[in-house]
């Protein structure tokens, strides 16, 4: 049984080892990048999708104020005229309008919390994403510039001694290089 427990844990462990080989960590890291961009598309469309429900929901709340202010003046003039029938089915309705309001102005309020909280999110993490978004890309920087190495480096013994001679033509020359 200890051999194949062994057996198994070798087996485990070249199987990570192959999955990190295969890994590109660029590539890891500008999906990554690409994944929180969409994803802060996504608040930011959510967002414009509740302040168009904010926008509707007080004109509806207009037009409710409207109907009341309306209904109310009515409601004067069927008073005056001793027309008790009528007075009573627009106390209903105006009834029902205050309530319907009450219960929008409700849904509003709530509205705008949640908006201001999902736009306070949302630069947070917009914020944050222009950070990992440069930090990534100075680390991929420095990635290349390591891999490929400076390209001084690169230079033969030739073409320093080429270019000590050029300094030392320019020196006497009063040129500067």
């Amino acid at each position: 049984m200890a051999i194949a427990e062994r057996l198994i844990r070798l087996l485990r462990a070249d199987l990570h080892g192959v999955m990190d080989s295969l890994e590109n960590r660029e590539l890891m890291l500008k999906q990554s990048l690409r994944d929180m961009e969409s994803a802060l598309r996504d608040k930011e469309e959510e967002l414009r999708r509740m302040m168009n429900t904010e926008a509707r929901s007080k004109r509806d709340l207009e037009g409710y104020e409207r109907e009341i202010a309306e209904l109310e003046e009515a409601l004067k003039k069927s008073v005056s005229r001793g027309r008790d029938d009528l007075s009573r089915m627009l106390i209903r309705r105006i009834k029902g309008l205050e309530y319907h309001r009450d219960e929008l102005a409700g849904s509003i309020e709530g509205l705008e919390e949640r908006i201001a909280e999902n736009a306070c999110d949302l630069k947070k993490g917009q914020h944050e994403f222009e950070g990992l978004r440069l930090r990534s890309a100075i680390y991929l920087q420095d990635r290349r510039f390591s891999a490929e190495g400076p390209s001084w480096m690169e230079m033969t013994e030739d073409e320093i001694e080429m270019e000590l001679h050029q300094y030392k033509e320019a020196v006497k020359g009063g040129i500067e290089k």
